[in-house]
């Protein structure tokens, strides 16, 4: 699925940049060879219970996959989870089961789908990043009455480089527990950068442990009082403002809340000092 936007992004990118040496999302397809695509190919789909591929009626643009995963859900019913996106058409992943759905929009696509448990689905996804600026979120997806639960949404990586320095910050997760109500989830960060100048290197690690709510089904570290404003990203002037305690999850200087079904990153407005409040993954037609 990935496969076609990879090739093409490289020749565009080999043309103008070849002489570039950089880390970061847009440049990391740089060296990739049909083996290594056909190896994250098969490493992607390797735990699908099905893969459909769709052709389009245009000779000049590529097949796609539909990746299909069983999931249990945590009323013991079985669910046939699809993900796909459409190439050169879309930027939108979409998770759809025969009861509900999901939407990532700017999304470069998949990077990892695995099957934690039997009723707690990992998707890694790349949101769309910049010329010195590459990301992966995770989401673990549950599913309960025929509705998906997020259980958790944390940005997993940053790769990015600047004059004289490139840098990474990743987080790993170590689940262990077999049922809901043993879940014990750690996340485990490395934050280095590398510059040329050695001596201003860094590599720092540290770790987190979450709690899990067994009646929500999601993974937390708090709950805590939050005041802010949902940013639109349609309408720049529109923002709904919610107010409340809800489930955070604090990791370092990153803060995310738990509200209306869905996982936001807490952020804050520099020109008004308000907190503002982002969300990737969401539901259609939800309302804040």
């Amino acid at each position: 699925m990935l496969s076609t936007k990879r090739i093409i992004f490289l020749m565009i990118v080999s043309v103008f940049f070849c002489c570039k040496n950089a880390n970061a999302q847009l440049w990391s397809y740089i060296g990739d060879t049909p083996a290594k695509e056909k190896a994250f190919d098969k490493y992607l789909k390797k735990e699908a219970y099905r893969v459909i591929t769709h052709h389009t009626s245009d000779e000049f643009k590529a097949p796609y996959d539909e990746m299909i995963y069983r999931l249990q859900s945590l009323d013991s019913a079985l669910y046939y989870v699809h993900i796909m996106q459409v190439p050169f058409a879309t930027k939108t992943l979409t998770i759809t089961t025969s009861t509900d759905s999901l939407k990532i929009e700017d999304c470069m696509g998949p990077a990892r789908l695995h099957l934690l448990r039997k009723n707690l689905f990992e998707v890694v996804y790349s949101p769309r990043g910049g010329s010195d600026d590459g990301y992966d979120n995770i989401l673990l997806l549950a599913i309960r009455n025929g509705k998906f639960i997020i259980s958790m949404e944390i940005e997993s990586m940053h790769d990015y480089d600047g004059p004289g320095f490139f840098g990474l910050n990743e987080t790993h997760l170590f689940l262990t527990g077999e049922i809901p109500q043993k879940y014990q989830l750690t996340l485990k960060n490395h934050d280095l950068r590398r510059y040329d100048k050695k001596a201003k290197n860094f590599d720092h690690y540290h770790s987190c442990q979450l709690k899990y709510d067994y009646k929500l089904n999601l993974f937390y570290t708090s709950y805590e009082a939050i005041n802010g404003w949902v940013w639109d990203y349609d309408d720049d002037d529109h923002k709904t403002q919610v107010k409340g305690t809800f489930p955070v999850i604090k990791f370092g200087d990153i803060a995310y809340c738990f509200i209306n079904d869905c996982w936001y990153s807490v952020g804050k407005d520099y020109k008004s000092n308000k907190t503002i409040l982002y969300n990737d993954c969401h539901r259609p037609n939800a309302k804040n």
